[in-house]
């Protein structure tokens, strides 16, 4: 996340259409690092998580698409947070990084645990860790010396979004953000989520 000229598109269609005039029976046929960047082209930033999948054909004239497998009970490991100020709490919990082409992405499951809501109230992302400003973690390769921050920048950022990224109150959500992919050969990095936070630790890689 480019247009051919309008002239070859409608050059296309009228190929198409004669071709299927022609045909017996006719038939269908069938994406930054610290010091470094990383394409933008084809990805939309509508809140979609970016290994939902993509369109396209199968063999068999289908379509490719589908849903990403996100289980929000899959975390490797959680931590108890309290939102500085306050007396509500959330606990953070990390999946396994994912590592597709160009990019890995990076899932966190956040579950609202607030006492200043009732039950039924919807919380966001923003109001878990709204006061930490951008919320942008971090990842750590420590043997390289290298740090991977969100592919982006300003409100082209590849992340969820944080206001409009809510769960009711109690109930788990899935926040996710897109990284470059590791530029070393390493299977685990650590994740800093908070400052305030300790961080994850030794988080493994998927490829």
């Amino acid at each position: 996340m480019k247009r051919r000229a309008p002239i070859a598109v409608a050059t296309a269609v009228v190929v198409a259409l004669l071709t299927s005039c022609s045909a017996s029976g006719g038939g269908d046929t069938a994406a930054g690092t610290s010091g470094t960047s990383a394409g933008k082209e084809g990805v939309s930033k509508a809140g979609q998580d970016p290994s939902a999948g993509g369109g396209g054909e199968d063999s068999a004239g289908g379509t490719s698409a589908g849903v990403a497998d996100v289980d929000p009970a899959d975390v490797l490991v959680e931590q108890a947070y309290t939102v500085p100020g306050s007396e509500d709490t959330a606990t953070i919990g990390v999946h396994s990084l994912v590592v597709d082409g160009d990019v890995m992405t990076l899932r966190l499951v956040l579950t609202p645990e607030f006492s200043s809501v009732s039950d039924t109230e919807a919380v966001s992302v923003h109001d878990i860790v709204g006061h930490a400003g951008r919320f942008a973690p971090m990842l750590v390769d420590r043997e390289h010396l290298k740090e991977y921050d969100i592919v982006g920048g300003g409100p082209t950022e590849w992340t969820s979004d944080n206001v409009y990224t809510k769960v009711t109150n109690g109930e788990p959500m899935v926040w996710w953000g897109v990284y470059a992919a590791p530029q070393d050969d390493i299977d685990t990095v650590d994740v800093r989520v908070l400052d305030e936070l300790p961080e994850f630790t030794d988080v493994p890689i998927t490829r």
